[in-house]
């Protein structure tokens, strides 16, 4: 078997190997793998380039087929190895805003050359996030004392600023764990956890992500309408992740429950800042003078929310309009000798004058018109 000569240059953070003049540079920490045309497509800053190549150039000696049997696609090993033994977690799931951790348990069995974390890409290419070079010097077997201190270096500058890096190791295991902050939408995917040696072992961890649903919103705490009138009322809510349920009922005056309606518009998709679904739930309904004042409430429920009911809810109370009430003209009691005053001032009350009262109006006017005509 060939010698293999191993350095690590930390500030480049790449890999060299030397076996015959055989120089690999591929696990540049800048390096994008991407596969296409059934190949795989090496671009390590200079690096080799090529278009739907079919073997990829492992390490000395080593010839690996990406495509399995014809075209049927790259064969991962994702099964222990003759180098050691890779356990990570099948599924996780972290919450929006949240936490997720990822975790990498490596049992090696002789020699390795690095560690890594990686992300894969919709174009089922992969990204690295960070590597974690051993200290060749110390290493027996692949272990190494408890003494020695393992630092993993970030690859995607992105993650940095979100991502924990934990390293762990004992007399049979090394651990490599990952721990991401405000988990983002853009998170979700498959990682793959990555060990090269004289061989690759990998395993994949499929990370989902959880959401928990906002508060519905009705636009308005009061509405009056007609009776018998039909209305629509909206309530828009964030779904969450799972999509939460959203169902209208009603509570009728003198009901003491909440009544379910069944018909229901289709949900309006709304815009959304993220990958959480939003909608416009309506309902179509009219009221009567008999259900003036009923209460509709829009419910939201789902395990997520956390109180007792697992449910929030907004409500809105419908009602038809106060009727106009026309007041009847004002009179006074009419009683003995006061019959004809107490009329005349009920009129006048009432903005109206009886007829004797005009005319003694206009024969007080004739006569102060004479009056002062003769005077001059």
């Amino acid at each position: 078997m060939a010698t293999i000569e191993r350095s690590y240059d930390d500030k480049l953070g790449l890999v060299t190997l030397t076996d015959a003049q055989i120089t690999h540079d591929w696990l540049h920490r800048s390096e994008k793998v991407t596969k296409f045309g059934g190949g795989r497509k090496e671009n390590a800053n200079g690096g080799g380039k090529g278009s739907g190549l079919t073997k990829w150039r492992g390490w000395p000696g080593e010839e690996r087929d990406w495509l399995g049997e014809g075209a049927a696609g790259r064969k991962e090993n994702d099964s222990d190895g003759e180098k050691g033994t890779l356990i990570t977690k099948p599924n996780v799931k972290g919450m929006l805003g949240g936490t997720v951790d990822l975790e990498c348990t490596f049992q090696p069995t002789e020699t390795w050359y690095v560690m890594q974390w990686r992300k894969r890409l919709l174009d089922d290419g992969e990204i690295i996030l960070v590597n974690l070079p051993p200290k060749q010097e110390s290493m027996t077997g692949g272990l190494f004392p408890s003494d020695v201190v393992l630092s993993p270096t970030w690859a995607d500058n992105n993650l940095k600023s979100r991502g924990r890096t934990y390293v762990g190791h004992n007399a049979t295991s090394i651990n490599f764990n990952i721990k991401l902050y405000d988990f983002e939408c853009t998170d979700v995917g498959t990682y793959i956890c990555v060990v090269t040696g004289s061989s690759i072992v990998s395993k994949t961890t499929e990370v989902g992500i959880v959401a928990v649903p906002g508060k519905p919103s009705i636009n308005s705490e009061l509405m009056i309408v007609e009776e018998n009138f039909n209305f629509t009322l909206e309530c828009v809510v964030s779904l969450g992740i799972p999509p939460a349920e959203v169902t209208w009922y009603v509570k009728y005056p003198n009901d003491q429950d909440y009544t379910l309606i069944t018909s229901m518009a289709d949900p309006e998709e709304q815009s959304s800042e993220t990958c959480v679904p939003v909608i416009n739930q309506q309902i179509m309904t009219s009221i009567t003078e008999e259900t003036s004042g009923s209460i509709f409430q829009c419910r939201v429920e789902g395990p997520l929310i956390e109180n007792e009911n697992h449910q929030y809810n907004d409500e809105i109370i419908v009602e038809t309009p106060e009727p106009i009430v026309t007041e009847a003209p004002y009179e006074v009691p009419c009683t003995g000798k006061n019959c004809n005053v107490n009329k005349t001032a009920a009129l006048e009350f009432n903005g109206a004058e009886s007829k004797p009262s005009v005319m003694m109006t206009m024969i007080a006017c004739l006569i102060m018109f004479v009056s002062t005509f003769a005077l001059r």
